[in-house]
């Protein structure tokens, strides 16, 4: 399953590739310098991920998703960025981006985050999207609860 999100993730970094111009300077972050990091520049980044969250820039913003998949247990995000994680979803008119804010809150774990997901589910318009938040709902449920019952794959919990 992390395979398949992680495949899913690559190709939706490169379907928004294309409306993004650059990347903004002090948030790529390479796993060579990941690893060097101490906490406190772990805190920083973090915060830096924060603003770009909420930044008017869509490449920012972008970075900033891609990096939160990438380094979320590093980061340390609080339930702010959660929110704010949640509101590209629901208002983005990229389904793209959309669904890159998706992952982004499942690689976040946030107990919120996810439930928000799980409400959004049922009411989601767009096939993709849905899939996406099926799909990340599938993940933190085998990653949390370490059973899935037997069925089709598109049910998800929790589906009303």
């Amino acid at each position: 399953m992390c395979r398949t999100l992680a495949l899913f993730v690559a190709l939706l970094l490169a379907g928004s590739a294309s409306t993004v111009v650059a990347d903004p300077p002090g948030l790529e972050l390479t796993p060579d310098r990941a690893a060097l990091m101490t906490a406190v520049e772990w805190q920083a980044y973090g915060d830096r991920i924060s603003d770009a969250l909420v930044s008017d820039n869509l490449g920012v913003r972008v970075t900033a998703l891609r990096m939160t998949i990438q380094y979320a247990p590093n980061l340390g995000l609080d339930r702010g960025d959660v929110i704010e994680m949640a509101r590209i979803y629901r208002e983005d008119r990229n389904d793209n981006m959309r669904r890159l804010a998706v992952v982004a809150l499942n690689a976040v774990d946030d107990h919120w985050g996810i439930d928000f997901l799980a409400r959004s589910y049922r009411f989601e318009d767009c096939p993709a999207v849905k899939q996406t938040i099926g799909a990340v709902l599938l993940d933190h449920r085998l990653r949390h609860i370490g059973t899935v019952e037997v069925g089709h794959p598109t049910v998800v919990w929790p589906v009303n």
